[in-house]
């Protein structure tokens, strides 16, 4: 008799947490509009797509309080839209954040799964379930987030947090930065 909303509903921020790490380092084709009609469905869809994910994740941090889910909803749609540009240059330059954002929506995730009424009445989880389950599912999705695109994900961890690879040097310059090559000098003319 129970529908299990928070279940499906942590599980498809889970994936969306994954996907947000995944899509950040895969090389995906983008198809081109032909025409004016195409390029509005492709804009459409996209929007669609990026809403949703926004949606779950506010309603998934608001735990089922309806005043918080409509001031998230208010106050993120509008701050997406008008930082879009900041994010995304943020985003590149410090990848990092996708890290922690992914995490983030992971522990929610996986808070939303494990109090859910039925699970919590069927097995009466105490606190501290709660709590390992949060940083399992945080952890999780970077892990599975990360080995989708690479395996093993260690360059990608050590590109994210500057750290060394096995024994390797770090590249001049920011953590992460690829090293930047000089031209050779030219000779001037006599």
């Amino acid at each position: 008799d129970h529908a299990p909303d928070a279940i499906i509903g942590g599980a498809l921020i889970a994936w969306i947490a994954v996907k947000l790490l995944t899509q950040e380092h895969a090389d995906e084709k983008v198809d081109e509009a032909s025409n004016l009609f195409q390029a509005i469905k492709l804009i459409v869809i996209a929007d669609i797509v990026m809403s949703l994910d926004n949606m779950l994740a506010v309603a998934g941090a608001s735990k089922g309080n309806a005043f918080l889910l409509v001031f998230g909803l208010g106050l993120s749609i509008p701050l997406v839209v008008g930082t879009s540009s900041l994010l995304s240059l943020l985003m590149d330059k410090y990848p990092v954040i996708v890290v922690i954002g992914s995490a983030v929506l992971g522990k929610v995730a996986g808070e939303m799964m494990i109090t859910d009424p039925w699970i919590q009445k069927t097995f009466r989880i105490p606190d501290w379930v709660v709590y390992v389950v949060e940083a399992v599912f945080a952890v999780g999705v970077v892990v599975v987030g990360d080995g989708g695109v690479r395996a093993g994900g260690v360059a990608h961890a050590a590109k994210v947090t500057g750290a060394p690879r096995r024994g390797l040097p770090r590249p001049p310059g920011r953590p992460g930065a690829r090293p930047r090559t000089r031209g050779t000098a030219r000779s001037r003319p006599a």
